[in-house]
């Protein structure tokens, strides 16, 4: 079994619901993945005033472990081997005694 850390996350992507995801950064308070949307799609970024400034691509915080099961969350797995998977299944069910 290899080790594995979350930072070996950065820099993944992948396909989910029809848009392309990459992970840029860890939370390690809280266990969280910070995805940026990629493509051509971008959204208009305001400035403190309200104002727009200018476009940059989406992103979205999520757990690593989904909050309706007991498990890693979907978009996580999909980014992952199936070796991945079940290594880092295992850490977090390490944690949770």
């Amino acid at each position: 079994m290899t080790t594995f850390t979350l930072e070996k996350l950065i820099g993944r992507s992948g396909e989910v619901d029809g848009k392309w995801l990459e992970v840029i950064e860890i939370i390690h308070d809280g266990s969280q993945v910070v995805l940026k949307e990629t493509g051509t799609k971008r959204s208009i970024l305001n400035n403190q005033y309200g104002e727009a400034s200018s476009l940059t691509f989406q992103t979205y915080t999520i757990p690593i472990r989904s909050t309706l099961r007991n498990e890693l969350h979907p978009v996580i797995k999909s980014l992952l081997d199936d070796e991945e998977i079940e290594t880092l299944s295992a850490i977090l069910k390490k944690q949770e005694k």
